[in-house]
């Protein structure tokens, strides 16, 4: 009897051992389940907010288009709406923000009109524009003979251009081996590639105020729009620095108009550019005049979409035409 009762008793002890194990055990999943709804719950409002800015960047991108859109003037400036800075945009719930930002590509130097071809194949080199990317390399980095190395990026000969230049036999002994163009290119940003343009020299350094060469350069457009071009651009062009700073105290007044000279029955008379940049000679003017315009085709739009911790960006290139703003190029950056 008394076995019995001690067996009873070691089993009672065993089970609540066992019932106290069960319960430590189901408590320390129930904590684990939490944190794991919990870690699940924020991932999933990580992504929703992560979803909601890539959208709120790309409604950026639609926005500026419609701003673009509505701009049917032929002459296009810095006064303009769609060079002014936006304020933050506030979108679904009013958590979302949206920053917008944009850039004419026709105020700087158009690249690929560098190296012309006809109709037969064969090349012209614009001697004007040559000049200009030799002074802009020069204010970047101290050598303006990797210009040289631009041109031979672009033409399609094989032998290099005076000091500084590069053809296929440089590239295809680096490691890895790669070819140049020999043609246009489609990006500024292929431009790192060519030999002498280092990542600083590209970027510049916004902190010391010193602009890169894809602030100067441009894929898009033929012409530099004299109403929107920066100083820096503007002096590479002219070299003089008397005419940049004409130019821009003329188009603080009101911009140009017009590049040629306008007969006085013309509602644009006096507001051309030729009349209003007198430092700026007929023979000097002669030379310029093919490369300039007070109208921009090409705007690049740069969109932050912000939702909570999520930030997603935008970029696109976008043409301005008689039927709509057509996107011409689109990367989400990150």
């Amino acid at each position: 009897m008394r076995t019995g009762t001690v067996r009873r008793g070691k089993q009672a002890g065993f089970i609540l051992f066992l019932t106290i194990l069960l319960i430590a055990v189901l408590a320390v999943f129930a904590v684990e389940f939490s944190y794991l709804m919990r870690v699940r719950a924020s991932q999933v409002e990580n992504r929703r907010d992560d979803l909601a800015a890539l959208m709120g960047a790309r409604g950026g991108i639609e926005a500026a288009r419609k701003v673009l859109a509505e701009d049917d003037s032929s002459v296009d400036h810095l006064g303009e709406l769609w060079a002014s800075a936006a304020p933050p945009l506030p979108y679904g719930d009013e958590r979302g923000l949206t920053v917008v930002s944009i850039v004419d590509e026709n105020s700087k130097l158009s690249l690929n009109e560098l190296v012309k071809r006809d109709s037969k194949g064969k090349e012209t080199l614009n001697k004007l524009l040559l000049a200009a990317l030799g002074r802009a390399m020069e204010e970047m980095d101290g050598h303006s003979s990797t210009a040289n190395a631009i041109v031979d990026w672009l033409d399609g000969d094989k032998a290099p251009r005076g000091d500084g230049g590069a053809e296929a036999g440089y590239y295809m002994g680096l490691d890895p081996p790669y070819r140049p163009a020999d043609g246009p290119v489609y990006a500024v940003e292929e431009l790192l590639l060519v030999r002498g343009i280092t990542s600083d020299v590209f970027h510049g350094d916004p902190e010391q105020e010193r602009i890169g060469l894809r602030d100067y350069l441009s894929v898009y457009g033929n012409a530099i729009n004299v109403n929107t071009a920066s100083r820096d651009v503007l002096v590479a062009l002219f070299e003089d620095e008397a005419i940049p700073d004409r130019i821009i105290a003329e188009r603080k007044t009101a911009p140009f108009e017009s590049i040629a000279a306008q007969k006085k029955k013309s509602a644009s008379a006096g507001q051309d550019f030729q009349s209003r940049v007198p430092e700026l000679d007929k023979k000097a003017f002669s030379k310029v005049k093919g490369v300039l315009t007070v109208g921009s085709t090409y705007f690049r739009v740069y969109s932050r979409g912000m939702v909570g911790s999520a930030t997603r960006e935008v970029e696109a290139v976008v043409r301005k035409q008689k039927s709509g703003v057509k996107v011409v190029y689109y990367r989400v950056m990150r």
